[in-house]
């Protein structure tokens, strides 16, 4: 929250929006060094097994001790510092980042606000009650916060946290997913770059509409990915009549996290007489059971007993692994073996995040720091930075239990109308704020920007009917 806000306030406003892109650039380089880091001590090998964890999280510290030392050569905002009577050390700050000519015009302007804050000084209740009563701040505080839940629940961390998750449930093992987790943070930092070149150039509302464009698109493409995969993975039958996993194929079992599938692999990736069994991949509600895979049993509901051609007991065989193997036997607890659309879903999650970093990664927080006037800043972006945490909270929570309760292709649909809700709230509220002081940002909201662009057009046409009827009919 708080780097925004300052970036905001000491950055002139021509540079303004791509410094801020730039400290989202470096978070995302963070997450990107935080993930090959994680695919390094995901080998197997004994040591990174039992201590890897404890490296995780001790590397974690360095960033921060970096970052505290730097902190103590950081000056205050020259906001800061008029608002607590230090002119001169506003006047040097400004001369480190602004033009010799520049420097007292933007002191004084500074000044005339503070002195207009020092009358209008409120308590909380007051700012509540100034809000409710300014219309402009209540609208551009909709429209921050709006930005801050549709970055949120256009599915980004659920991305970020899960991707590995993801890649895994499109088909590839535990190993190949931590590695290939590694592309789309890759794709996150690297387009936020391309961000960093557009803000100014493009402008912030473009820039955000073809970010949702593309995010709601790839989002499509994810979901028929999973759609088509679960269509075509291999058949499946329950271990008897009236089972608790009762499905026909490996998609809609294994969608199920307490079913598992298995089957006999008869070589060129290919498996037949597949069974859909209870069990999960941590053995914490069932132990897989080997002598029922790739056979059918019939059900003794005077005993309570199942029963095959032949008489098989049944037993809990030694098992590890998510597809470990048994007599050629494999089970399969969040995936499908020989899925043809992986490499599809991989492309996807990719292409999200070319869309997704852009636009909708920096600019909520680029567009937050401007549009607020200086008494409603810093509380306005606290308001909208909860707004971001608590939908974080929640999608990230919700993600696996979704997954669980629709399955993939649902889910990921549901994420796509979604992120098609933002673009429509980012056409019709959200204006231009590239290249807009901070002082002259607040008349953008006078009213929603869709009722000017509607005033606009009103007024064109009204020239265009007035040059009509005003030329002479006999010319």
């Amino acid at each position: 929250m708080t780097v925004p806000v300052y970036i905001s306030e000491t950055a002139p406003s021509n540079i303004r929006g791509r410094l801020i892109v730039v400290n989202n650039l470096f978070i995302t380089g963070g997450q990107l060094v935080a993930t090959v880091i994680d695919g390094l001590f995901s080998i197997d090998h004994k040591f990174a097994i039992e201590n890897g964890w404890r490296f995780m999280l001790g590397l974690a510290g360095l960033p921060s001790v970096v970052m505290f030392v730097g902190l103590i050569f950081m000056p205050e905002s020259p906001r800061w510092l008029v608002f607590h009577n230090k002119d001169e050390q506003a006047r040097k700050v400004l001369a480190k980042t602004r033009q010799p000519e520049k420097i007292e015009e933007e002191l004084t302007s500074i000044k005339k606000e503070y002195e207009q804050l020092k009358k209008e000084k409120m308590s909380v209740f007051a700012f509540i009650s100034r809000v409710f009563h300014t219309r402009s701040i209540m609208l551009a505080i909709f429209v921050g916060c709006g930005l801050q839940v549709f970055q949120q629940i256009s599915g980004i961390n659920t991305i970020m946290y899960y991707s590995a998750s993801i890649i895994q449930m499109s088909g590839y093992s535990d190993q190949q997913a931590i590695w290939f987790a590694i592309l789309p943070a890759f794709a996150n930092f690297s387009f936020t770059i391309v961000g960093l070149y557009f803000v100014e150039r493009v402008g912030r509302r473009k820039l955000l509409i073809v970010s949702l464009i593309g995010v709601v698109f790839w989002f499509i493409v994810l979901s028929m990915s999973f759609l088509l995969a679960s269509q075509n993975s291999p058949v499946a039958m329950s271990l008897y009549p009236g089972a608790k996993c009762d499905y026909d194929n490996c998609g809609t079992c294994v969608a199920n996290s307490n079913c598992g599938f298995c089957a006999i692999k008869v070589g060129n990736g290919k498996y037949s007489n597949g069974t859909c069994s209870k069990g999960d991949k941590d053995h914490s509600n069932f132990q897989p059971d080997n002598s029922t895979c790739g056979t059918h049993y019939e059900y003794d509901h005077s005993n309570n007993s199942i029963f095959g051609q032949n008489d098989v007991t049944i037993y809990d065989s030694e098992y590890s692994g998510n597809n470990s193997k048994v007599s050629g036997k494999q089970w399969h607890f969040e995936y499908c073996p020989d899925n043809k659309f992986a490499i599809l879903s991989l492309v996807s999650l990719f292409m999200y995040l070319v869309f997704f970093a852009p636009g909708m990664g920096p600019l909520p927080w680029t567009i937050n720091s401007e549009i607020y006037p200086m008494w409603a800043r810093s509380n306005a972006v606290a308001l909208a930075t909860t707004c971001n945490w608590m939908f974080n909270l929640l999608v990230s929570l919700t993600f696996l239990s979704l997954i669980d309760a629709v399955g993939q292709p649902k889910a990921f649909m549901l994420y796509a109308i979604l992120a098609f809700t933002g673009l429509v709230f980012v056409v019709l509220l959200v204006p231009e704020t590239k290249g807009v002081s901070l002082e002259m940002v607040e008349q953008l909201f006078e009213r929603p920007h869709f009722l000017k662009w509607c005033g606009r057009r009103i007024r064109r046409k009204g020239k265009m009917m007035k040059k009509l009827t005003s030329v002479d009919p006999d010319e």
